[in-house]
């Protein structure tokens, strides 16, 4: 009589047991089709509830889905243009960024791996701000529908952004042992016989156009590389003075990618705005 009450009381708990095994899976199956619950779809390719939940809690339910959509367009676009980037790209990038910064490539990725981010994860994080940037160049260069006539209103509105030095004040270094001159545009202090100083204005003219130009690219208070008229020679700039405007014919490229700059905004948000018309997006709830 014990033995088949032991018996019963078992296979209540056998059932009980499965009852809530089975249970668990239901519920487990709920949640994951909640969590998979597909929200909207971009040609086909879906957009789950686990994906809107991924986004930042400050974002509304709209915005999370118009981002995702916007992020599936790009990825669109980026293969329709063969958009690629190479590590060699990425370094140059970075090497850009450490010298804004003042240090060098080593120490900025040095920086980024305190902070617990691998160099590979990095380097995929870069990948994609560049290849994003890239796209979006592109886009507006093949869409920017900039006339000649915005190109010169512009220039004629801003001229003071198109404006070179009629003076530049330096310090000439000369030598025939160009050493000598390299020892001292590396110890500005340094003295030598070897050297001739002579200080000069070099204004501009047809004459002086090509060291004119030459010194242009040159940074105040700093010297210039060495090069050879007669001798050998630097020139310490000190200071660039007076106002020339340039002519719009020398700078009418410059020009233009202002104006492409200042309208990129409006570009983009015109063509994204053309594009989704042409893909099939559809919303499965409101």
């Amino acid at each position: 009589m014990i033995q088949v009450r032991d018996t019963l009381v078992l296979d209540c708990l056998i059932s009980l047991m499965k009852i809530l095994f089975y249970t668990f899976l239901i519920t487990v199956s709920l949640f994951a089709l909640e969590v998979n619950k597909v929200i909207a779809s971009v040609d086909n390719e879906a957009i789950t509830s686990y994906d809107i939940n991924k986004l930042s809690s400050q974002l509304s339910k709209k915005q999370k889905i118009d981002s995702i959509i916007q992020q599936k367009i790009e990825k669109i676009l980026v293969e329709k243009y063969d958009i690629k980037v190479s590590d060699a790209q990425i370094d140059e990038y970075i090497k850009g960024v450490a010298k804004s910064n003042g240090i060098s490539s080593a120490q900025y990725m040095r920086n980024i791996a305190n902070k617990g981010i691998t160099r590979s994860s990095a380097y995929s994080d870069f990948r994609m701000m560049l290849i994003k940037k890239n796209l979006y160049q592109q886009i507006v260069q093949m869409n920017h529908n900039v006339k000649e006539k915005d190109i010169k209103d512009y220039y004629e509105n801003n001229k003071n952004l198109f404006t070179m030095p009629s003076k530049i004040s330096v310090r000439v270094y000369s030598s025939t042992d160009r050493q000598e001159l390299v020892r001292q545009t590396q110890t500005p202090m340094f003295m030598s016989k070897k050297i001739m100083i002579s200080d000069e204005v070099v204004e501009k003219s047809d004459e002086t156009a090509k060291l004119f130009n030459f010194l242009l690219r040159v940074q105040e208070n700093s010297f210039s590389p060495i090069i050879k008229l007669g001798d050998f020679k630097t020139f310490y700039v000190n200071s660039k003075s007076g106002q020339d405007y340039v002519a719009f014919e020398q700078v009418q490229d410059v020009v233009l990618q202002k104006v492409i700059e200042s309208k990129k905004i409006q570009i983009l948000d015109n063509f994204f705005q053309n594009y989704r018309k042409t893909l099939n997006i559809q919303y499965k709830e409101n």
